[in-house]
């Protein structure tokens, strides 16, 4: 099984977990995009090793984390869009919402909230 998320334009080896930049999406133009405690990697480690996604035969199973972070670095409005199954959604929203605090995203010096979409694709 592998799980891949889409960020950057890199790979590591913690947990098969693969990021490239092609999928990020967001809502506002900022000067400082927000960033998780330790790098992005710490982030997408967190994510691959609470996300113990069922093998599916002959399959893809596809699904997109939606987030906002906040202007005091927390994770709000979680949604999370796609066909999971055996409960990994559950699992997910649970990390997601145990992650530490990131820091805000900042406009003009300003913190803002900021909204991020993650796509997550679980493989055979």
């Amino acid at each position: 099984m592998i799980i891949m998320f889409f960020l950057f334009e890199f790979a590591f080896c913690q947990d098969n977990a693969i990021v490239s930049n092609d999928t990020l999406s967001t809502i506002e133009v900022v000067d400082k995009l927000p960033e998780f405690p330790g790098g992005i990697y710490n982030f997408y480690r967190l994510i691959a090793k609470d996300l113990p996604v069922p093998k599916i035969e002959g399959s893809h199973n596809r699904l997109c984390v939606n987030f906002v972070i906040d202007i005091d670095g927390r994770i709000i409005d979680i949604r999370i869009l796609g066909d999971i199954r055996e409960g990994s959604e559950k699992r997910l929203m649970k990390t997601m919402k145990k992650c530490p605090k990131w820091i805000p995203a900042e406009r003009n010096g300003i913190k803002v909230k900021h909204e991020l979409q993650i796509p997550v694709i679980a493989a055979n």
